[in-house]
């Protein structure tokens, strides 16, 4: 079995959990093994944020549903992509992003921008 999809993750607390605690290790690891170099790449450290924002998105599951869209991008009510680490969402089939404070700043807009709900 490979890593989980990040709806398996959003649906899943004790999954979640756990790979958050794996890439935690791992990207503590990756910076222990290059302490010594001035610039390296973490992919673990990233992550270890997208995983941190869907937790933070779980807390909302009763309001959100959650699919894949593209690398580090889902798509969340079917209407709103939505970028893991920057931030930042736009509405399906528009260019226009926006930017948000926290994840409840997003539901907030995403409620305001669909009217009343679902």
């Amino acid at each position: 079995m490979g890593s989980p999809t990040y709806t398996e993750l959003f649906n899943d607390d004790w999954l979640r959990g756990n790979y958050l605690e794996a890439f935690k290790k791992a990207s503590q690891q990756c910076s222990d093994d290059n302490y010594h170099k001035d610039t390296f790449s973490n992919p673990y450290e990233k992550e270890v944020k997208r995983v941190a924002f869907i937790d933070e998105l779980a807390k909302h599951r009763d309001k959100l549903t959650m699919s894949e869209y593209a690398a580090g991008i889902v798509l969340v009510n079917n209407k709103f992509v939505l970028s893991l680490i920057s931030k930042k969402w736009r509405v399906k089939g528009r260019n226009k992003w926006y930017r948000f404070k926290d994840v409840d700043t997003f539901v907030r807009s995403c409620y305001e921008k669909a009217g009343s709900g679902h």
